[in-house]
């Protein structure tokens, strides 16, 4: 079985109930997502290589500035 792509996971009825806000990465929106992390730290994104999509509560972005919520 082929790997979902971002664009496939986020077309998914309990993501898209989220409605999750994409801030960056439009054009890799077809790559396939090769590995699911998640955390309760966002700063995790500093730990991946590419490929990985990290599911977070969000806690702390709200007071960030939107290049950090876009790492």
């Amino acid at each position: 079985m082929p790997a979902l792509t971002l664009r496939e996971v986020l077309a998914l009825d309990p993501v898209r109930a989220a409605r999750p806000e994409l801030l960056a990465g439009e054009g890799a929106l077809d790559r396939p997502v090769r590995w699911v992390h998640s955390s309760e730290v966002y700063e995790g994104a500093n730990f991946l290589d590419g490929g990985e999509l990290l599911l977070t509560n969000g806690f702390g972005l709200t007071d960030t500035g939107d290049e950090v919520r876009r790492r």
